[in-house]
């Protein structure tokens, strides 16, 4: 068992080095958003933009990061109680692993990740002080790309953010991918 542990890290990166089936193929994205938020009694649906940028590292493996937030949210009640909520922001990174169904035109894919959003309140039970929650958990989302060029690719995915006990954050997105070799 010694003995493959020390062989081990030494065939690894030889895997991952410059063998053409591992060629990187950067790619940056741009995505429209509509989310749901849901606590124990309270709900918000926003509606905001991501922007991600990853690498696919082989045909069926990509990394990804990406950066959102909200444009517009709507107003909530809680037990009776007004309260101006956004979502302020969502980050995160995840693997990739995607399908080619169509050579090189369509693509499904799954993702599983971390993310971290952070939710800022506002209400006159408050007195009209904000207060902000941040929420982390693991993410699991799936999708299709459909490239209308060599370079460009549009895509629709699903994902849930965080997923714990009484809170979740679900977001549906459509956008634009393009590759950068």
């Amino acid at each position: 068992m010694k003995k493959y542990a020390l062989i081990a890290p030494m065939i690894v990166p030889m895997i991952f080095s410059a063998a053409p089936a591992f060629a990187e193929k950067p790619y940056v994205g741009v995505d429209y958003f509509i989310a749901s938020y849901d606590q124990i009694n309270a709900d918000l649906n926003s509606q905001g933009v991501r922007i991600k940028t990853g690498s696919e590292i082989t045909p069926y493996f990509a990394i990804e990061v990406f950066i959102a937030s909200t444009v517009e949210n709507t107003l909530n009640r809680t037990n009776g109680q007004e309260i101006d909520a956004s979502l302020e922001s969502i980050v995160g990174a995840s693997v990739r692993l995607q399908y080619p169904v169509v050579q090189d035109r369509v693509g499904l894919y799954t993702t599983l990740g971390v993310s971290r959003a952070v939710i800022v309140a506002k209400s006159e039970l408050l007195l009209d002080e904000e207060i902000s929650a941040a929420e982390s958990g693991t993410s699991l989302g799936f999708g299709v790309d459909v490239a209308v060029s060599k370079q460009w690719l549009v895509n629709l995915d699903y994902t849930s953010y965080v997923n714990r006990g009484a809170v979740e954050l679900n977001a549906a997105s459509i956008g634009i991918k393009y590759r950068l070799d």
